[in-house]
């Protein structure tokens, strides 16, 4: 049920300029996956995705709170300060995983951070593949899209299929990052990728509607994310 305006966390705001200002994200499609930005009523669906992928996150990522994270979320991704980009299953409208842009400069770098997790079942199918491709067309398009020029990945090592995610996208590695993240109480190095617009070639439009862009899925195996 969505929330009164009473309910609803206040809007935070980037340089005095309100949400309404900011870029509309609609949805896209890529081969089994739709990618869209979250809306209120996604909070009961997500965090059930996420309570039943916990373990397979946790070793790598923040699980979120229930409440207090959804709602944070939600007022920056509707910013544009973080943009989220939730996968969707289009065989059945489940919610196969999360996309996070954040750590936006602009200025002379133009520059952000990818982050993503991958929910159960649908972990290890070549899903997030398929969105994650999607979300770095819409960072690097400048028409509709958030007009960046640089990506960077940065990963546990021995999250190996993330990494292998990354490097199937044209992610190239830049180095380690010691103690880069803290996590379950340590600190973690991690695995620098990254990707500029100039490496990246802008996905074919043939798809008809609000549902913009495609690309043809590829073949995938066991492993894949």
């Amino acid at each position: 049920m969505a929330r009164s305006s009473a309910e609803m966390p206040a809007r935070p705001e980037l340089n005095g300029v309100g949400w309404e200002h900011h870029v509309h994200r609609s949805a896209h499609r890529c081969g089994r996956v739709e990618i869209r930005p979250p809306r209120e009523e996604d909070k009961a669906p997500l965090m059930a995705a996420v309570r039943r992928s916990a373990q397979h996150i946790a070793p790598w990522n923040h699980v979120p709170d229930e409440d207090n994270d959804f709602w944070d979320m939600l007022a920056k991704s509707e910013l544009n300060t973080e943009p989220v980009f939730l996968v969707i299953n289009r065989a059945d409208g489940g919610i196969a995983g999360k996309i996070t842009v954040y750590n936006i400069l602009r200025g002379s770098s133009q520059t952000a951070t990818v982050g993503y997790d991958a929910y159960l079942p649908y972990a290890g199918t070549g899903r997030m593949t398929e969105a994650l491709r999607l979300v770095v067309d819409q960072c690097f398009l400048a028409a509709e899209g958030l007009e960046l020029h640089r990506l960077e990945i940065n990963i546990a090592p021995d999250n190996i299929r993330s990494v292998a995610l990354a490097h199937r996208l044209g992610f190239r590695r830049e180095g380690i990052s010691p103690r880069f993240q803290r996590l379950n109480g340590a600190w973690r190095g991690c695995v620098r990728l990254a990707l500029t617009a100039e490496e990246w070639t802008p996905l074919e439009c043939c798809d008809a509607g609000p549902f913009r862009r495609w690309v043809s899925p590829t073949p995938y195996s066991a492993g894949r994310t």
